[in-house]
């Protein structure tokens, strides 16, 4: 088969598609938003207490593509769930529901790439990869 689509359009659609796939297996936790996701993935855990602990908020900045003030916000309205602390970490509630929502997303993943065999996946990856890494480099340029 020759796929004649062009490719802006069926990355966008493959994009919108997940982000809706992941936002509705998240829905079923108190973890509704993707940059929550992220953040919550990236906050150290409650009985860290990690020297670099302090540089992980502006990594989820570049990893989200966002300016700090919106990781802020998410932050604070997770610290009002009860999922992170004052100092940004997770209380034992968000670790508890950030490790039920890795579980639900990895389930969602399994079923998504069902009947992919390796070889394909390992091109998947590798060309995904490929064009997040090219399009972080445009967006240094």
């Amino acid at each position: 088969m020759n796929d004649q689509r062009p490719l802006p359009a069926l990355v966008g659609a493959t994009e919108n598609t997940l982000r809706a796939l992941l936002t509705a297996t998240l829905s079923t936790t108190p973890i509704k938003t993707y940059p929550a996701w992220v953040v919550l993935s990236a906050a150290p855990s409650h009985d860290t207490r990690d020297a670099t602990a302090g540089h992980w908020l502006a990594r989820v900045s570049e990893v989200l593509k966002v300016e700090p003030g919106l990781v802020d916000e998410v932050l604070t309205q997770l610290n009002r769930d009860g999922l992170v602390t004052a100092d940004n970490s997770l209380t034992p509630r968000g670790e508890a529901e950030l490790s039920s929502a890795r579980i639900a997303v990895a389930t969602a993943t399994a079923k998504l790439i069902e009947g992919v065999n390796s070889d394909d996946e390992a091109t998947v990856r590798r060309v995904l990869d490929q064009m997040r890494l090219k399009a972080e480099e445009l967006l240094t340029a």
